[in-house]
Order: C-alpha cells, then sequence, then structure tokens
C-alpha cells in the first residue's frame, strides 16, 4: 500500500518541467520517520522551492514553490519545517490526487510555537475545485524558522476524536519569496559536537601515546 501511494505520487507530480524540484515526500508515509511534533518536524530544504510555479498555485507573485505530498488521517498531525523570509503561500489541491477531498485543516506557527496563522477551508482558491483544501496568505514577520502543520478537520478540534476512516494522501504546495537552508535544530547540534569531541578525544589520546 505504502509502495502505492508513493508511484501514485511520482506520477502525478513527475509531469513537472526539468527546472521544478522533485515532490518531497512525507517520511512518516513510508514509516521512516515521525514528525508529529516540533521536535520531530520533517525539514522542506530551500532545494525543494523551485521555478516555474506549478499551475495550480496562485501566479504572481510566482515565488520559488516546494510541492509536498504525504498522508493523514484520523487523528494524526504532520509538521514541517521552514526557514525563510517575505511573502509565504500554503496552498492544498487534493483534488490532483484524490477524487474525494481530504478535508484539511492548515496551521502556521513560528519557531517559538506561536500561532501565526491558521485554514479550514480555502473556497477562493482558484486552482482547486474543493472547498475542503485549506489556504494561506502570510507575509512573514522575518526571517526565521517557522512550522508547518496540517492535519484532518473532522478528526480533531471542535469535533472532538472521530475514528479513523484510513489513510489519505494530500498534495500541499509551499511557495516562498525567499527560503533559506534550514539551520541544524539545536538537540542536534548538541549530538554532533558530544560525537565531536569524542573522537577528538580519542584522536588525541592515541596521537600522545
Amino acid at each position: 500500500m505504502r509502495q502505492s501511494i508513493l508511484v501514485l505520487a511520482m506520477l502525478v507530480l513527475g509531469c513537472a518541467t526539468a527546472a521544478e524540484a522533485a515532490p518531497v515526500i512525507e517520511f512518516e508515509l513510508d514509516g521512516t520517520a515521525s514528525n508529529n511534533s516540533f521536535a520531530t518536524a520533517q525539514t522542506i530544504p530551500s532545494s525543494a522551492f523551485t521555478l516555474p510555479v506549478p499551475p495550480t498555485v496562485f501566479d504572481p507573485p510566482g515565488d520559488p514553490t516546494a510541492a509536498l505530498f504525504g498522508r493523514g488521517g484520523g487523528s494524526d498531525v504532520d509538521i514541517f519545517r521552514i526557514s525563510g523570509h517575505g511573502h509565504l503561500i500554503l496552498d492544498v489541491d487534493n483534488e490532483v490526487i484524490n477524487s474525494l477531498a481530504f478535508d484539511t485543516l492548515l496551521i502556521l506557527w513560528n519557531s517559538s510555537g506561536v500561532l501565526l496563522d491558521f485554514s479550514e477551508d480555502g473556497p477562493n482558491d482558484p486552482g482547486t475545485f474543493h472547498t475542503h483544501d485549506s489556504l494561506i496568505f502570510f507575509d512573514l514577520p522575518g526571517p526565521g524558522v517557522y512550522f508547518v502543520g496540517i492535519l484532518n478537520e473532522l478528526g480533531c478540534c471542535d469535533n472532538g476524536p472521530q475514528p479513523d476512516e484510513g489513510a489519505q494522501g494530500y498534495l500541499l504546495y509551499l511557495s516562498l519569496e525567499h527560503p533559506h537552508r534550514v539551520p541544524v535544530p539545536a538537540t542536534l547540534t548538541l549530538l554532533l559536537c558530544s560525537v565531536g569531541l569524542t573522537v577528538g578525544a580519542r584522536f588525541w589520546v592515541r596521537r600522545t601515546r
């Protein structure tokens, strides 16, 4: 099942021109990682933001855009980390991959976890036929790290816990005026530093013997 979803995503998005980066596939989709929190958020690399803009994404402004294919359902929450500044568009276009729209809730936080914006439905999106597809326009307050969350609107919030009717795929476009390289999280930096110090100490001991 996981392989078939991956193949579907690549076939759907594989018609992009050579100038466009390959779509980002959610790590949790194939079970290689979990992205349910800020600490475990999957990074969307700056190399994923390319031009030209896909036809279903607003143009203008025509900013570099990344395509993300993921899967959610029930109470699952998927969180992604981006870095940059300027104008940001988050655009769900699920009719590209599903005849039945995944009713998404889209959320944007800053690096401190403060809510900046959210969208349940984006009825004014000319790139989609479904009002269930979420849409966010936001001018980021400054350069930095930001978190994007996407989840099943029916599986959370005011509706209370809902039964998981099975995971559904979703397609999220992220357009960012000035994407940056995402810095290594502090916890990982400390881990790498500790490993480096350990290796360095062992090398020093061997040299001094």
